[in-house]
């Protein structure tokens, strides 16, 4: 199977995660999951030199991890965009419950590693609080994110053998001869880099946000060009929206805190949504009554025996199951406000907001008149057929579009079955496979639109807006809730969904609806699922760039050539252009040729390094 990539079509990934049992020296079994491998676990190199059962005391925990299509893009060609495996650990004294494993800022091992297209592997710890200083204690790693160092805007497999993560056990009260379960889970992730964006696009979609200076028509699209407080109101330069009531709604005037997520930092966003193999694994490190809160069997018309709108997740008691391994790559659906966030608390990720779902399905440039997630305004209208349905290779047998402007979604006119399909289902096996037909962002992120709705927090209501993005320390209430501070609470209030499901209208599925944006939708529903994301703090942003000059080529009418120059060594330039300009040659680079479209203008430039885009030089015409 191909999947999309930013720039190339790649082949489609799977993942596992291993259980290992031993007194710190462990042997292990898998489980299988998305296409991401994580082989051979086990406890080695223990440091007791600071004398027996010391809290400095620590040991590594070493793995193989692979999976196929890793990709880095070079961000000298104007965008830094990768993909990466967040891996973390949960462990238990036998007998005992689930917990979190803290680990070290330094110290790790990336191993061997190998693969198509592959380098050497890159390991960044993820803090509890990204934006604080480590600290053993308070602000310990909770997972690292692992990706391909080389620039590889090829996709290929990658694999990685005896990388070690260093984790503190004895800072977390362990004894050195603690009888333990380690379980190592490994999400396939995408980078969003740094920079601004723009929310909103020049048409109507239900609720979308504009800049406040529309009053009516076709709206204006309101760029985010930092984390600060934004103010929400009809000036100019304020966030409003379409809508100021209903579902749809906006919300009263008033402020967007800084704290609240924008978009304009980077982040990890989970490539795909939620599984039912990842759920169930998520379920099962659960004591009985956290399952009680968390169970989505025997409610809302689904059934015990599983197979209910393709969730085929069944418990009673105990351990939850799939029946085999059917239906393992399946979206989990019927998972309430509560579901998600409860698996965002577990896996230390965090809700996405919805102007983070807008950043993360657009990108950097300006939108598109009713675009959906793979950027255009055209979408599928033939009802699918599926083969090998709920397996991990399931794919669309019939009707599958290869149209340049007719991007592939799951959704009221194409579906063939109640319920969702694999995820990456449209990255299909064939050469034509590139973004609008693969379904895929502008980062590489896969249905955004359409199959099950997207979590998000919302910015219509002071119970969002007070959200502060916060991470999941990794552990949960006895009732098993998430209880990180700020979150919208169990009642849903403050979130919201956007991207449209399996049975929703083809307008649900545009980028800029918001037609549910604001609807407190507590409960469980056959098209609800949601994925989380990780904020990525960058400590050394790209400069802003130096003047420009112009020269208009006489002979070609009206095409410019703008001249810049100044970024460092492996810095790249990124244009951003209004959306009836058109770049001749030139993107990434100091020297850009362009085609005039309507004036007056601007245009947007700014350097490009690791953490992303860096502040931005406007030029007016």
């Amino acid at each position: 199977m191909r999947q999309y990539s930013p720039l190339n079509p790649f082949q489609w990934l799977h993942g596992r995660k291993l259980f290992v049992l031993g007194l710190l020296l462990l042997t292990g079994l898998s489980a299988r999951a998305n296409n991401i491998l994580v082989s051979n676990v086990r406890l080695t190199d223990r440091d007791t030199s600071a004398g027996a059962n010391n809290a400095a005391n620590f040991t590594f925990i070493r793995f193989d991890l692979s999976w196929d299509n890793a990709w880095r893009l070079n961000y000298a060609i104007g965008m830094n965009n990768h993909d990466a495996a967040w891996v973390f650990v949960k462990y238990r004294v036998l007998g005992g419950t689930w917990r979190h494993a803290h680990l070290n800022l330094t110290g790790h091992d990336a191993g061997s590693w190998g693969g198509q297209g592959a380098g050497p592997a890159l390991l960044e710890v993820g803090l509890m609080d990204p934006s604080a200083a480590f600290d053993v204690s308070t602000n310990p790693g909770m997972g690292v994110f692992v990706s391909n160092g080389s620039i590889n805007p090829e996709p290929g497999s990658f694999s990685a053998t005896n990388m070690r993560i260093r984790w503190n056990y004895g800072a977390q009260g362990l004894a050195d001869n603690a009888l333990v379960e380690i379980q190592v889970t490994a999400l396939e992730m995408v980078y969003v880099p740094r920079g601004a964006f723009f929310v909103g696009t020049q048409a109507q979609e239900d609720g979308s946000f504009t800049n406040g200076s529309w009053t009516s028509g076709p709206t204006v699209p309101l760029r985010i060009a930092a984390e600060d407080a934004l103010t929400i109101g009809t000036a100019a330069g304020n966030l409003w929206g379409r809508s100021a009531s209903g579902d749809s709604t906006i919300g009263s005037a008033g402020t967007l805190p800084a704290p609240f997520p924008k978009g304009y930092t980077g982040f990890y966003t989970m490539k795909y949504e939620i599984t039912q193999r990842q759920w169930v694994d998520f379920f099962n490190t659960l004591y009985d009554t956290q399952q009680s809160s968390r169970d989505i069997t025997g409610t809302d018309g689904k059934n015990n025996d599983g197979l209910t709108d393709r969730n085929n997740i069944s418990w009673s008691g105990g351990t939850a199951e799939l029946a085999g391994e059917a239906y393992a790559d399946i979206p989990c659906n019927y998972l309430s406000w509560a579901d998600v966030a409860a698996y965002l608390d577990w896996a230390a990720l965090r809700p996405m907001t919805e102007l983070e779902y807008e950043k993360a399905t657009r990108g950097e440039r300006g939108g598109v008149a009713n675009e959906y997630a793979w950027g255009t305004d055209g979408i599928a209208v033939d009802p699918y057929s599926l083969a090998n349905a709920g397996q991990h290779d399931e794919i669309i047998s019939a009707n599958y579009s290869n149209a340049s402007v007719g991007g592939n979604a799951w959704y009221t006119a194409t579906h063939s079955e109640d319920g969702p399909v694999r995820v990456g289902i449209f990255a299909a096996d064939t050469a034509s496979t590139g973004r609008t037909t693969a379904s895929a962002t502008r980062y590489g992120v896969l249905e955004m639109s359409g199959n099950v709705w997207e979590r998000t927090v919302s910015a219509a209501s002071d119970s969002g807006r007070f959200y502060t993005g916060i991470h999941g320390n990794g552990l949960l209430t006895s009732t098993g809730h998430a209880d990180v501070v700020n979150w919208p609470g169990a009642t849903g209030n403050g979130a919201g969904l956007r991207g449209g499901g399996w049975n929703s209208p083809a307008a649900a599925l545009r980028i800029a609806d918001r037609s549910l944006a604001a609807a407190v939708e507590p409960g469980r529903d056959e098209t609800f699922g949601g994925r989380g994301v990780r904020s990525r703090i960058c400590s050394v942003p790209a400069a802003i760039p130096a003047a420009v000059s112009i020269d208009t080529l006489e002979e070609f009418g009206n095409v410019l050539e703008i001249t810049t120059s100044g970024a460092g060594v492996g810095e790249g330039y990124l244009w951003v252009l209004p959306s009836d300009w058109r770049i001749i040659s030139g993107q990434g680079t100091g020297i850009l040729y362009v085609t005039v479209g309507t004036l007056p203008a601007t245009i947007w430039l700014m350097f490009v390094n690791e953490c992303g885009s860096g502040d931005v030089r406007t030029i007016a015409f």
